[in-house]
């Protein structure tokens, strides 16, 4: 195998070539002559342009029968467009192996999101019901409270399992960033190993960005855990986040940064530093440091893909002893609170409209009809979507909208709703399911379902999706969500 060798200056090639070439002690002879042939190498030099380039060279020694060396002969051919079309085709190899284990993630992520939906909308059913019911101020509304709070972070969860997984184009809005590094860090806070200690300064406050803050989530997420691998022994990670002003254009190790105002994160380490040739390339796709088993070199090239489609930059800063921070920067719009809470106050309410329920789940049709009878419907629910279908076919007129699950032993809420259609083309269809996928979105829209709600809902769903439809509707005091 070659020896592959990275030189940052070209004259720095050239001495180690000459000095290469007359190496003669480590030649080898062949069996066939005098003449004695050293392997060959391979370089990869900068030229003064800055651009890399790739270099083979060969060489030969000829003695004489004293082993003097006679000549010394050597060549260097750049093979740059061959080492560019093999690592190109590495990738597409990396590429297709990856995408059966994509799909199959994916595939998992829709799976668990239904199925947890579900037990959450169990959970947070009941449990909003439960703070209606518990008197207020007092010990039992705190607690479920706390209750709702940990539930709602657990759907938060799960959207962002299942946002990590999705195929598409990526929605950009703006969002509070402290909001989403503060849970991210609350997360790794969970899982660190024996021995590494956490530290952070979360002082952004309602600085905002526009981004994907699933994306942003994958960000932290990824440069922390990286931070624990290189603490084996144990160390502080630390999270700082703040807000900065750029006053004129500078330069980072991996961007530059025009003026304004930023977000700036770092986080940093006290492990072991990084080594000069592999902070070029560490961002490169695929390229790792890690053995057999234990990575694919996919997570930091995903974070400067996020930070550059975010418009930021990364700078990286390592030393003996010191450890290595990571500091990135994304650019800074108006300010957003760290929650975004619903208007408050009253809700849409019914006059006694009928409200057809369907969900293969016992624990959500309860829940659903409690809930659609305090805001003042009729629920019917119904837990087989055979039978939902034999009782809209025996009174079609009676059904102000239907609310559906999708994903049903014999009759799935698409096939049901389009079954629906052909009895009463014009009654609103509303569909309900744990994970929303792409292929869920084209079959609702080929059956012409009118909205689709995602799992768990609570009250305030369920009337404003109603409310949007049945637009002869009082208004309730609110319920809490």
């Amino acid at each position: 195998m070659s020896e592959f060798a990275i030189i940052e200056e070209e004259k720095l090639a050239r001495g180690l070539l000459v000095e290469w070439l007359h190496a003669a002690g480590h030649a080898t002879r062949s069996p066939a002559s005098d003449d004695i042939e050293a392997p060959d190498m391979e370089f990869r030099i900068r030229h003064p342009d800055c651009e890399w380039h790739c270099l083979k060279v060969r060489r030969r020694f000829v003695r004489d029968p004293s082993r003097a060396i006679l000549r010394v002969a050597g060549s260097a051919i750049d093979v740059t467009a061959r080492m560019n079309a093999e690592a190109e085709r590495e990738w597409l190899e990396l590429e297709l192996r990856q995408a059966p284990k994509a799909e199959a993630m994916s595939t998992l992520a829709g799976g668990i999101a239904h199925e947890f939906n579900n037990i959450l909308g169990a959970i947070l059913g009941y449990g909003e019901l439960a703070q209606k019911a518990a008197p207020d101020g007092g010990v039992l509304q705190r607690y479920l409270d706390n209750v709702m709070h940990a539930g709602s972070r657990a759907k938060a969860f799960v959207d962002r399992i299942v946002a990590f997984n999705r195929n598409g184009p990526v929605d950009h809005a703006p969002f509070n960033v402290q909001a989403v590094i503060g849970e991210t860090v609350a997360l790794v806070a969970a899982s660190l190993p024996f021995g590494v200690r956490l530290e952070q300064r979360l002082e952004a406050r309602d600085a905002a960005i526009i981004g994907d803050a699933t994306q942003l989530h994958q960000v932290a997420l990824n440069l922390c855990t990286t931070a624990v691998r290189a603490m084996k022994n144990g160390g502080v990670l630390r999270v700082d986040l703040d807000r900065t002003e750029i006053a004129r254009d500078c330069t980072v190790s991996h961007a530059a940064l025009v003026p304004g105002p930023y977000v700036r994160l770092r986080v940093s380490d006290t492990g072991s530093r990084i080594q000069e040739q592999v902070i070029h390339r560490m961002f490169d796709p695929f390229f790792t440091t890690k053995g057999v088993g234990e990575g694919n070199g996919l997570g930091t090239s995903l974070v400067h893909g996020i930070v550059a489609n975010l418009s930021g930059a990364i700078d990286v800063r390592t030393a003996v002893d010191q450890g290595t921070a990571i500091t990135i920067w994304l650019p800074m719009v108006d300010d957003a609170s760290e929650s975004s809470p619903d208007d408050g106050g009253e809700l849409p309410c019914g006059q006694g409209q009928a409200v057809l329920i369907v969900d293969d789940e016992p624990a959500l049709v309860e829940i659903a009809e409690e809930m659609l009878a305090e805001l003042g419907y009729e629920p019917v629910g119904f837990r087989s979507s055979v039978a939902a279908l034999d009782a809209f076919r025996d009174t079609p007129e009676r059904f102000a909208i239907v609310l559906t699950d999708e994903t049903m032993p014999v009759l799935s809420g698409t096939v049901l709703a389009e079954t629906i259609r052909e009895l009463r083309p014009g009654v609103p269809i509303v569909l309900m399911s744990g994970y929303v996928g792409a292929q869920i979105q084209k079959r609702a829209r080929t059956v012409g379902i009118d909205e689709i709600l995602r799992k768990p809902l609570n009250s305030r769903d369920i009337a404003k999706c109603i409310a949007r439809f049945l637009h002869s509707v009082d208004r309730c005091k609110a319920v809490p969500s």
